[in-house]
């Protein structure tokens, strides 16, 4: 309540009127009446006079379910319901979870849809692993999925010389817990024509040297899968008080 926290014969006094003419008003009601007390310096007839026209307000600004209020008013209220919603977590890497909500999460439940638009899982550690920050990021980082453009410090294509030329990122392999051998094994399997060397630096080449190749090879070595479970997406990591 700002400053006004800390003037207790204010909150007292407004109160007092409040209780006397039986009136319930919100907290924040409340607040804006003992701001105005103060900043005004309202005399004990000014005060009971103001909170009998706010409460006057008050009443004027109920409805009756069912009752019209215009299509403003009724769309501000009912959109939020039936859209979808977007939460946001604070977590390093990630900025963004989109989650279905209201209306289109209603629906899949009653069709009870085989294929959810966002599906979610809660997972909890035991009590030995839940504070051991390593072995969580670890695992998080096993099943969440990570592509090459997650770990990428340099990415080029040469129109020239008709490649692509990526640079990986020793750091964020290391903040991944990922295994470099590991990620080149992967490379390797997929693309055929690639040259490893060991400044973390890769050389595609497509099989056809045209501009159109070279392009869907970029795009190709970028979605490159390094890691993860298959279906699983983004995993982040929250404490809980549980």
């Amino acid at each position: 309540m700002e400053e006004y926290n800390y003037v207790p014969e204010a909150i007292s006094k407004v109160l007092d009127v409040i209780i006397k003419n039986e009136i319930k008003f919100p907290p924040s009601y409340i607040k804006d009446l003992i701001r105005v007390y103060i900043k005004r310096e309202l005399t004990d007839d000014e005060l009971n006079e103001l909170v009998l026209k706010v409460d006057e307000a008050y009443e004027r600004a109920y409805i009756e379910a069912g009752e019209a209020v215009g299509t403003v008013a009724a769309q501000s209220v009912g959109e939020p319901g039936t859209q979808m919603t977007m939460r946001t977590f604070h977590y390093a890497g990630v900025a963004e979870l989109n989650v279905t909500l209201g209306l289109p999460r209603l629906i899949e439940i009653v069709d009870a849809r085989k294929k959810i638009s966002t599906p979610t899982m809660d997972i909890y550690f035991e009590e030995e692993y839940k504070n051991d920050e390593e072995f969580v990021r670890k695992l998080a980082n096993k099943i969440g999925k990570s592509t090459i453009n997650d770990i990428l410090s340099d990415f080029n294509l040469d129109y020239g010389g008709m490649q692509v030329i990526v640079t990986l990122d020793e750091r964020k392999i290391q903040d991944r817990r990922l295994d470099y051998d590991s990620i080149i094994a992967q490379v390797e399997k997929i693309f055929k024509k690639v040259e490893i060397e060991d400044d973390y630096k890769l050389t595609f080449r497509p099989r056809n040297p045209t501009i159109r190749e070279i392009r869907l090879l970029a795009d190709k070595v970028r979605d490159l899968q390094i890691s993860g479970t298959k279906g699983i997406g983004k995993v982040i990591i929250r404490k809980g008080d549980d």
